[in-house]
């Protein structure tokens, strides 16, 4: 499982990986929940940052991961991801 928040001092590194090891990239085959049924699709775009949840708060800082994987499916929409842990590269 990929953590999607962190209580460090430096933003963490981005989420470039699924939850099995296999780097994220444009074009590759996933599967992921679309309206209720586990569907198939290819990687359109994939963007992860990691920003503050709470400013201010000492030197350790809360942080949350702000993820979005595009995808487009066999039907030709395009779905949008937005939980790390909610897909996989097949």
């Amino acid at each position: 499982m990929i953590q999607t928040s962190e209580h460090q001092e430096h933003a963490p590194e981005n989420v470039i990986r699924d939850s099995r090891g296999t780097l994220i990239e444009k074009g590759l085959r996933v599967a992921y929940n679309y309206q209720g049924a586990v569907i198939l699709g290819n990687i359109v775009t994939y963007k992860s940052t990691w920003k503050v949840a709470r400013p201010g708060v000492g030197d350790n800082k809360w942080w949350y991961c702000s993820f979005e994987l595009k995808v487009l499916n066999e039907d030709g929409h395009i779905s949008t991801v937005k939980n790390p842990n909610s897909f996989i590269i097949i």
